[in-house]
């Protein structure tokens, strides 16, 4: 008999291969559909490739928490459906070697998927969007500033002209300010200030022009009235809500909190408000993505071993499936556990143990080397699609 040891590196190494590749595919996947918004990030809001680069590792790295589990899956079922074309899988077997035998290398690998999965959900998750709604405020202060050009009037905030007779190079004060404010449909306030400085809080998201030494005239339009005076400092807010519409928001999305803030949020609530069920889905969430990978894995193996026409695309493809349901479940799990149908610790459960009682039939069957109905109608559908797509875009041999 092969030892085992030997055989566990030979899958090992199969697993990391093809684990790299995959990754690799659906993180570009993830990033082409946001090439549109990081373009635009560069040529119209002036980002500079270090900007760049960090917004990109605030969007990926916490979707590498979603990414792993499906790039798990699509391994197991490439590597296996490799070493199952190439019969590979028959001689192990006939060699004495069990399918149990062969799963080892695969649970253990499935273990530090589910280990890094965890890590990034519990930690990577908020830091990413903490840092994503930051950086974003970030970028609308910038522009808060580069949108205002001196002796010009800039109509680039909503009921707002602004004219600036200087505007500094290096950062400062605004010299020479001139400000017609017709925000309030009822009254209309002129300012006139010596200079202005551009003040942001990140803590409350807001940008505001604080302007010193200068006069206002406001003119009522119901009741006719008239007023003017002087004053030493006047904070006008600047309205970001056009271009940054989420970011004015002081409360701190649930998503975004770590496991003791979203527990410190559920005391805070109580029991009768419409948050808590809300908040019970992002604190399971955090444990029922990363065991998915556990669940992949085990069904990945009994359809993996199956030697069938199609090749990779049969992985792919079969992996495409097994992840959009798992997703479908999952979101109508979510719903589900807000309405208060189900309670959110259940709900958020029944995606992963509705697989996974599939996967444990699925690998009974593949023991017994028998082939389930759903086993013989998925592998008949990911041909006949592989066929389509080849001579879609291939064309006719």
């Amino acid at each position: 008999m092969i030892g085992l040891p030997i055989i566990n590196r030979y899958l090992f190494k199969e697993l990391v291969g093809f684990f790299t590749a995959s990754l690799l595919s659906f993180s570009a996947i993830m990033l082409m559909g946001r090439t549109l918004k990081l373009s635009d990030l560069v040529v119209n809001k002036g980002l500079s490739i270090i900007d760049m680069l960090q917004l990109i590792s605030y969007i990926f790295i916490p979707f590498l928490g979603y990414i792993i589990p499906m790039s798990l899956l699509l391994t197991v079922l490439l590597a296996l459906g490799r070493l199952s074309a190439d019969n590979e899988i028959t001689a192990m077997k006939t060699a004495g070697i069990s399918l149990y035998q062969i799963v080892f290398p695969i649970g253990v690998f499935a273990c530090g998927a589910f280990l890094l999965t965890t890590l990034l959900t519990l930690y990577a998750y908020p830091w990413g969007f903490r840092s994503l709604r930051n950086f974003a405020f970030k970028v609308a202060q910038t522009q808060s500033e580069i949108a205002i050009q001196e002796r010009v009037f800039n109509d680039d905030f909503e009921g707002m002209v602004i004219y600036i007779d200087k505007t500094p190079v290096n950062g400062g004060a605004l010299q020479g300010v001139f400000i017609s404010d017709k925000r309030d449909p009822n009254m209309s306030t002129t300012i006139v200030a010596k200079e202005a400085y551009i003040r942001s809080d990140p803590e409350s998201m807001t940008v505001n022009l604080r302007l010193f030494d200068g006069t206002f005239h406001r003119a009522s339009n119901e009741a006719h009235s008239y007023q003017m005076g002087r004053f030493t400092t006047y904070d006008i807010n600047l309205d970001l809500t056009a271009s940054f519409n989420e970011l004015k928001s002081k409360k701190k999305q649930f998503r975004e909190m770590t496991l003791s803030e979203l527990k410190a949020s559920l005391e805070q609530q109580g029991h009768n408000t419409p948050y808590v069920n809300e908040i019970k889905i992002e604190y399971y969430k955090k444990f029922t993505i990363p065991f998915a990978c556990f669940i992949f894995a085990l069904l990945g193996i009994p359809l993996g071993i199956r030697k069938v026409r199609g090749g990779k695309s049969y992985g792919f493809i079969m992996s495409l499936i097994i992840i959009v349901l798992y997703y479908l479940l999952l979101i109508t799990a979510e719903s589900i556990g807000k309405s208060g149908a189900i309670p959110p610790l259940i709900s958020m459960w029944l995606p992963n143990i509705t697989l996974g009682a599939l996967g444990i039939y699925l690998f009974n069957t593949a023991v017994k080397e028998s082939s389930p109905p759903i086993v013989t109608w998925a592998s008949r559908l990911t041909v006949k699609t592989a066929s389509y797509l080849k001579r879609y875009f291939v064309g006719p041999s």
